[in-house]
C-alpha cells in the first residue's frame, strides 16, 4: 500500500491526504504508526543518523506535508520513535516472563541463542548508540538489561548456584550479548555450538 503512494494533497481542514500515483485518494492516510514503523526499520538497519525527513518522505512516497501533519520537527519525531520502541520493548519483556514455565536451563538457552542472530546484534548496536543521545532509550535499555539479568540469575539460582555465583554468571551472559553486538565486525562470530558450550559453562555441573 505505501509503495503506491506518491503525493499528498492538503484538504480544506489542513489535513494531509495520501494520493496514489494516479492522483486518486489512497484508502487511508499515513498514520503516526506508519512513520515510526518505517523509521524504526531504518534505525535498525543503519542507525539513528540515517533518520532524515527527506529520506523517509521519499521511501514512503509522500511530501513533507504528510510529515509535518503529525510532527512539529525531527526532535518530536525521534521522541515518538523512542516512545514506540519503549512500548514494544516492554511488551517483549512481558512475554519473556512466560519463560518461567520452562525448566531453568531451557530459559537460559532461549535467551542465549539470540546471541547468534546477526539481526539481534545489529539492533543491539544501533539502540545502544541511540541511547547515548536519548534519555528515554537509555532508561529503557537499563530496564531491559536488568530484566534479562534477573531472569538468568533466577534460573541459575534454581540450578543450585549460590547467590554470588549466580550473579557473576548472569553478568557474564548479559555482558557477552553486549560484547557480541559491538565486536561483531572484528571478532569471531559465535556458533550455535559455542553458545551451547557457554550455556554448559554457565549452568556449572559443579554447583549441583
Amino acid at each position: 500500500m505505501l509503495d503506491a503512494i506518491s503525493v499528498v494533497r492538503i484538504d480544506r481542514s489542513g489535513k494531509a491526504i495520501a494520493m496514489t500515483s494516479s492522483g486518486a485518494q489512497a484508502s487511508s492516510r499515513l498514520s503516526v504508526d506508519d512513520w515510526t514503523e518505517r523509521a524504526l526499520a531504518l534505525l535498525m538497519e543503519e542507525g539513528v543518523g540515517a533518520i532524515k525527513i527527506n529520506r523517509l518522505c521519499k521511501q514512503l512516497g509522500v511530501t513533507k506535508g504528510s510529515f509535518y501533519w503529525h510532527f512539529a520537527d525531527l526532535d518530536a519525531f525521534l521522541a515518538a520513535i523512542a516512545e514506540r520502541w519503549c512500548a514494544e520493548t516492554r511488551a517483549v519483556l512481558g512475554g519473556l516472563s512466560e519463560l518461567d514455565a520452562l525448566p531453568p536451563l531451557e530459559r537460559i538457552r532461549a535467551m542465549a541463542l539470540r546471541l547468534i542472530d546477526d539481526r539481534s546484534w545489529s539492533i543491539e548496536r544501533a539502540l545502544r548508540e541511540w541511547a547515548k543521545d536519548d534519555a528515554a532509550v537509555a532508561a529503557m535499555i537499563v530496564e531491559a538489561d536488568q530484566f534479562v539479568f534477573g531472569l538468568v540469575q533466577a534460573a541459575l539460582l534454581e540450578l543450585g548456584h549460590t547467590e554470588a555465583d549466580a550473579r557473576l554468571r548472569a553478568g557474564l551472559l548479559v555482558y557477552a550479548g553486549i560484547g557480541f553486538a559491538h565486536g561483531q565486525a572484528s571478532l569471531p562470530q559465535p556458533t550455535a555450538e559455542d553458545i551451547e558450550n557457554l550455556i554448559a559453562f554457565l549452568s556449572g555441573e559443579a554447583a549441583r
